[in-house]
């Protein structure tokens, strides 16, 4: 039979929260000083006792819970920055939409020549289309197998070398050029 999980106390979830709160660089011994000075100050707290602490640490499964509580946290942050970038992201798209529009109108009425723009157009639709997460063009893959799907067997073969007056050469002379024995000795 599997034991019931052991109940928190009001002072253990005080002291976890307290210990949750104390950031990465948080410590049982740290938080139990903490404690002291603020007994010592007046400040009602949930123990001064280090054993206390271990213990509840121990039984409540703080360290687990930590773990969790930042990985949540950490998560959190990601989804919140992942929106502050899409938001970043479209003001970014509407600038250069824009700017595109004005720059094609101003071409309309005949205020400057399409030319004259045209590095900065292809620069700006390059950039939107990266913002959108949109390739530039399609990519096209071909993939080649061997028979049964498996893989091609590939021979490499020695290619003789023709000489210009070779019959089997079809290139022009003025392609080939022969190796100049005496360069290759200088």
């Amino acid at each position: 039979m599997a034991s019931k999980p052991l109940r928190e106390t009001g002072n253990a979830r005080r002291a976890y929260a307290d210990y949750e709160a104390m950031g990465p660089d948080r410590s049982l011994a740290k938080l139990h000083a903490e404690y002291i000075r603020r007994k010592d100050g007046g400040e009602a707290v949930p123990t001064v006792t280090r054993r206390n602490l271990d213990t509840w640490s121990a039984k409540h499964g703080w360290q687990a819970r930590l773990v969790a509580y930042e990985e949540q946290e950490t998560e959190e942050r990601r989804r919140r920055l992942r929106a502050r970038v899409a938001r970043q992201d479209e003001r970014v798209m509407v600038g250069i939409e824009v700017g595109t529009l004005k720059f094609l109108q101003a071409v309309e009425r005949g205020e400057v020549a399409l030319v004259d723009g045209v590095a900065d157009l292809v620069a700006a639709t390059k950039l939107y289309r990266q913002v959108a997460g949109e390739p530039l063009a399609e990519k096209l893959t071909q993939e080649h197998t061997g028979p049964g799907g498996g893989p091609m067997q590939v021979q490499t073969i020695p290619l003789p070398i023709f000489g210009p007056q070779d019959p089997l050469n079809h290139f022009g002379e003025d392609l080939q050029v022969e190796p100049d024995d005496d360069a290759a000795e200088e």
